[in-house]
């Protein structure tokens, strides 16, 4: 680990820069969340002749589910779990590159090469998806 070296400030600008982008990434996620949503609730559903129901949201109680909603559902949570990797991913990678130029800075070059290595794990999508159906943060 001796042969290190590494542009501080180049580091600490990417950084910014990637963690910016992680958080668009956050607002990006929830806006597909919505637009699947929405775009359920609007393809409508199947009506034989002599049925009253209409699809989308003029159906009888706007309850129906047609075959596009139960795709775009089954799409959705089939999904979820390798969208919410890229996102546990990149605050891993961030906080772990943090981690360690801060390690590097204060000359632990040690501690610089573990937070890099653990930065590199992959995260436990299965209990990040578990504390988020208990409400607590992904």
């Amino acid at each position: 680990m001796s042969g290190w070296d590494i542009d501080v400030n180049g580091v600490d600008g990417a950084l910014r820069n990637t963690a910016e982008a992680a958080a668009a990434l956050k607002d990006e996620l929830a806006d597909y969340v919505a637009d699947i949503q929405h775009a359920g609730t609007s393809a409508g559903t199947l009506a034989y002749a002599g049925t009253p129901e209409k699809g989308g949201n003029g159906g009888a109680g706007g309850s129906a589910t047609g075959i596009i909603a139960g795709a775009l559902g089954y799409f959705a949570q089939h999904t979820e779990e390798e969208l919410l990797f890229v996102a546990a991913r990149a605050g891993q990678s961030i906080n772990g590159a943090h981690q360690a130029i801060s390690e590097y800075i204060k000359g632990d070059l040690t501690m610089a090469a573990r937070a890099q290595h653990d930065a590199l794990r992959a995260p436990d999508i299965k209990a990040l998806i578990a504390r988020a159906r208990k409400g607590g943060r992904p």
